[in-house]
């Protein structure tokens, strides 16, 4: 079961990329993972480093910079760390990071390097492999309108529009993300198809997802308790089952702001245990 501490929410965090050609800057959220081997890991959408997957009509459009938001920490070295609200975006050093991505699912994991000393920051990884769902778990568990949650930074789109200030939903004092609930809204044995979602292994769901909160972790609402045989009883335990991945707009209102649709979708955790487990990590 996922651990309920605040180490839930401080493990989600921000990447910024620079795509030039021209030049656009994008902020989306990911998570960070604690490998089976020890090391952490970044996971989030892959249109946030790869630009084709937004923009297939603008071929010359590629990734210049990446860079990963880090937390203040303190007392590291005594077990016990504690957080501050400064954080920081610390670039990637391409030539020593290592990027994994599928061809046809919307998720990356990132082995990062970073380009200066992150002293005085910290990886806080709540997650661990064994949390990630795998396929089986969508076969025989997760059904249609079952609950699950996201956490993540809503952005663009996702504020309230007071004259010409924008006021996003998550907390700006302590740069922290926010959950938001969503119902299953599809098979969850079958990936999702639509010809609006150009990539695959997918499943629908009814919430609301914004800009910027691609790449939030989705997680599984625990339904019932484990109990020993011959005792019975329903039960959906905790599971990391994907990566928020994109939404629908419904339209524009009377002021040409878009209106959302209420669905979104994920990619599938069994995508990230492949790149996770295909490419050694």
């Amino acid at each position: 079961m996922l651990d309920y501490r605040r180490e839930l929410f401080l493990g989600v965090t921000r990447i910024q990329s620079v795509f030039v050609g021209p030049r656009r800057v994008g902020t989306g959220t990911g998570f960070w993972i604690r490998l089976a081997s020890g090391q952490a890991c970044f996971v989030t959408n892959r249109h946030n480093l790869d630009p084709s997957l937004n923009f297939p009509d603008q071929p010359d459009l590629h990734l210049e910079t990446a860079s990963i938001e880090l937390r203040r920490s303190y007392g590291i070295d005594e077990g016990e760390p504690s957080y501050d609200s400064e954080t920081r975006y610390f670039e990637l050093d391409e030539t020593q990071s290592k990027i994994f991505a599928l061809d046809n699912a919307d998720c990356a994991v990132v082995m990062p390097k970073f380009k200066e000393s992150t002293e005085g920051f910290s990886i806080c990884a709540p997650f661990d492999e064994s949390d990630l769902a795998d396929e089986d778990f969508f076969q025989t568990t997760l059904m249609p309108i079952h609950e699950v949650y996201f956490i993540g930074f809503p952005g663009r789109g996702a504020y309230f529009q007071l004259g010409k200030t924008e006021i996003p939903w998550w907390d700006t004092k302590w740069n922290l993300p926010i959950t938001r609930s969503a119902v299953v809204a599809s098979m969850p044995f079958l990936q999702f198809h639509n010809e609006r979602i150009k990539t695959g292994d997918v499943l629908l769901v009814s919430g609301m997802s914004f800009k910027s909160s691609s790449g939030s972790p989705v997680i599984s609402k625990q339904i019932g308790f484990r109990v020993t045989p011959p005792l019975k009883c329903d039960y959906i335990p905790e599971k990391l089952v994907g990566i928020m991945s994109g939404h629908w707009w419904a339209g524009n209102d009377d002021s040409g702001n878009p209106i959302h649709g209420g669905l979104s979708y994920f990619t599938r955790s069994p995508s990230i245990l492949h790149l996770i487990r295909s490419n050694g990590l």
